[in-house]
């Protein structure tokens, strides 16, 4: 007989302890915070000297937006 309640019991305990592992697994993970990018590639169309930066380290940008001049002294006197 106690072998029998022993089988039980470890029967239910096996049940309890799958039915709790089957409740969290659908939940997924959830979390909150933030992202940030630390570091991007930027190249211009040309090679030539940076004369004028005009972002900074953080600031946020826009897809097209001037980040800086080059200076165009040489490709202008080419076209003259």
């Amino acid at each position: 007989m106690n072998r029998r309640h022993l089988c039980l019991v470890l029967v239910i305990l096996f049940a309890l302890i799958a039915a709790a592992g089957c409740s969290q697994a659908g939940r997924g993970l959830t979390a909150s915070g933030t992202i940030e990018g630390t570091e991007y590639e930027v190249t211009a169309q040309v090679a030539g000297t940076l004369t004028r930066l005009t972002v900074h380290r953080g600031d946020a940008v826009l897809a097209g937006q001037i980040l800086g001049r080059i200076d165009d002294t040489t490709l202008r006197l080419q076209l003259d």
